[in-house]
Order: structure tokens, then sequence, then C-alpha cells
């Protein structure tokens, strides 16, 4: 049973996307230098403006220094420009975050801060209209310290009197929170309700394929509500991840075999069957039993050749399929789906197109040219079965994404 929820602030409960936005590169531009040796004095004193070693002012004034630009008018410019961007931030805070914080408070579930925030970040956190919901709080500007240190979820889960599997904790998965999180034992879901607001070069944190997604506030209420039924899939979901990788594993000895037998059995009937089967064409075999044996020998050695392509096309097609209706039948997101599947896919249409040289190259050293068509026709068949399996494929995975 989920007893707290401990959020992250910008780009879950609140998005820096809306009004006014002010980022290095609106600041570069202000103060006329140019923004990528800004943006590398910047993130310099990152840290320090983060654990509460430096104000804004100060981290501004640092950043500035370099380029001959410092002054208290300058300072005094960006700063307040990034002000009046975070006031547009705490002053559009959605109804949804309202309404989950709430609902979360109606049924007695404590509610948890977690943030990396400057010094001006902070004065508006505690400033706005959210702070009275939170039971405890925890502020990278005032600890001293940041995510994804684990003194920062230990103590609070410890204020709580909770135990990581009874917490949640709700990020948009920057700074490493969602894996912090979760090896302390924690719950962890991504917040993904923002993620279409991000501007391009500013999106904190992409859909992570570790993490289960929320793409509405009010899903992480359905998943307090289905928490026994989430972890068990999330327990699903890292099993058949190993099974996937075991998968890839035991697939990489099967095409190695597989090409050893292969290359063996061109070599038979590059040394066997085509030297019995001209004799046996020219009338140099007279024993009638004899003729037999040749005949079926050869014909055995190339049906077995022929299952050998056939079944490397075969284990790569059910290697690449089978996971994604394994996966769909646990229920889990399309996106968890499309990543472990098209890992797959792609390492073996990468084994695939590997083994065409294979399959065809050694034929031009072991094979004469006079059985140049046997080797046509060969490389024919393989190329046929491999457009039908890419094909196939490629239809298969366009009916995932709709």
């Amino acid at each position: 049973m989920i007893k707290a929820v401990v959020f992250d602030m910008f780009e879950t409960l609140v998005t820096l996307f809306v009004g006014r936005t002010y980022f290095s590169e609106d600041i570069a531009r202000d103060l006329g230098i140019d923004v990528t040796e800004f943006r590398r004095e910047w993130h310099k004193n990152e840290h320090d403006r983060t654990i509460g070693k430096l104000t804004i002012e100060e981290g501004i004034a640092m950043s500035i220094e370099p380029f001959g630009i410092c002054t208290p008018e300058n300072v005094a410019l960006v700063a307040g420009k990034r002000n009046e961007a975070l006031c547009d931030t705490f002053g559009n805070i959605p109804d949804e975050t309202f309404e989950l914080l709430g609902e979360l408070k109606k049924r007695g579930i404590k509610i948890g801060l977690i943030t990396n925030t400057f010094s001006d970040e902070r004065a508006l956190i505690r400033s706005s209209r959210l702070f009275p919901y939170f039971d405890a709080v925890r502020i990278s500007y005032e600890e001293g310290v940041l995510k994804p240190d684990p003194s920062m979820y230990l103590s609070i889960m410890e204020e709580f009197g909770a135990e990581p599997a009874e917490c949640l904790y709700v990020g948009d998965g920057g700074s490493k929170e969602l894996y912090a999180a979760r090896e302390l034992g924690m719950n962890a879901l991504q917040a993904g309700w923002f993620q279409s607001l991000a501007t391009e070069g500013h999106l904190p944190c992409p859909l992570l394929p570790d993490f289960p997604h929320a793409m509405k506030q009010a899903e992480v209420l359905e998943w307090v509500d289905n928490e026994g039924n989430t972890g068990r899939k999330q327990n699903k979901q890292e099993k058949l991840t190993e099974q996937s990788v075991t998968r890839l594993v035991v697939f990489t000895y099967v095409m190695v075999g597989m090409t050893a037998l292969q290359l063996y059995l061109m070599y038979v009937v590059r040394e066997l069957v085509i030297p019995m089967s001209k004799d046996l064409a020219l009338g140099k075999v007279n024993d009638p039993i004899l003729q037999v044996i040749i005949f079926f020998f050869g014909f055995i050695v190339v049906g077995v050749y022929l299952f050998v392509l056939f079944a490397i096309a075969l284990i790569m097609t059910v290697i690449a399929l089978i996971p994604a209706f394994l996966l769909r039948g646990v229920g889990l997101r399309k996106s968890i789906i499309s990543t472990i599947t098209k890992t797959e896919y792609t390492i073996t249409k990468c084994i695939y197109f590997g083994t065409i040289p294979v399959a065809i190259i050694p034929g031009l050293f072991i094979w004469e040219f006079e059985n140049i068509y046997f080797l046509i026709i060969l490389s024919a068949g393989w190329l046929s079965i491999m457009l039908i399996y890419l094909l196939g494929v490629r239809k298969w995975s366009q009916g995932q994404r709709k």
C-alpha cells in the first residue's frame, strides 16, 4: 500500500514552458555574448548554485565576468527576467496538479517534494500555492546536496515513517532521480504530461523505457489504486527484459553454429556432391546401387544445406517477433514493447545482413566457375528469404505503431 507520494517540482508539478521563458540563449542574446561560451561558464557554477553556495545573482555575476560585462545592471537584468519567467511558471499551475494533490490529501497519503533549485526558484516554491500541500520538503539549495543523492530520499522517507516500498516517487526523470528512487526500493513513475510543451533543445528528459509513464496527472492516482498490479507488471517487465537479452545470447551462439554448419555443407557440396554428380551424369558409375546412393546422398546434403538457410531466416523471424506478443500479453506500454523489440529487430537485421557474405562470398572461392549457376540459384533463394523476412517484420512493426 502506498503511504506517501514524493514529487519532483519542475516539469512534474509545474513547467517552465508556459508564459515567458528565459533560458541561456535568451540571456546571451540580451547581453550580446556568444551563447555557447556563456553556457560553458553558466554550467561551471551550476552545482554551487544548486546546493546553496551561490545565490542566483552571484552565479550570474561569475558567469558573465569572463566576458567583461559584469555590472550590477546586467546582473539585475538577467535576474529580473528570470524572476518574470518563474512568476509565469508558478502563476500557470495546471488545475490537474491541484486536483491530484487534493485527492492525495483526501486519501490521507503523505505528499513530499524533492527538488534541485537555485535561490530564486526556492523563493517562489515556498511562496507558491503548491507549498501548503507538502508534508515534507527537501530543496537542494537548503539541504546542501542535490538529487540523485540518496540522503534526500532517505530523510524524507524517515520523516514520513514509511518504508521505500510504501513510497511512490514521481518525476520527469532529470538528474537520474527515478533511478535513485528505484535503487532505494521506492516505486518510481515518470511524469510525461509536460513533454509536449518542451521546446527543441530543452527537453529535460525523454521518456525512459526503464520506468512506467504517466501521461496525465490523474494516472498517478490510477497507479496508486493499482499499485499491486503495477508492481507485478514492473517485475514482469524486468524479467522479460532479461529473457530478451538471454534470447539474443542464445541466438548468437545458434547463428555461429549454423554458419559453421553452413560452411561445412558448402565444402561437402563442392568436394563430394558435385564431383559424384558429374560422374553419375557422365555415366562413369555403373553400379545401380552406387548410383542410388550417390543420388540420395547429393539430394540429402543439398536439402540439408537449403534447410539450414531457411532455418536461419526462420530463427531470426521468431526472435524478432515473439517478444512483442509476450509483452503485449502483460499489458505493458507500447514504448516498452517498441524499445525491446526494436533492439532485437535491429540486432537480428544486422546479423542477417552479415550472414549474406558468409553465404555467398565463400562460394566464389569454394566453388569452381562452372558451378556458378548453382551459386546464383542459392544466392537468389537467400535474397528472396531475406526480402520476405524484412518486409514481414516491417509490416508488423508498422502495425505496432498504430
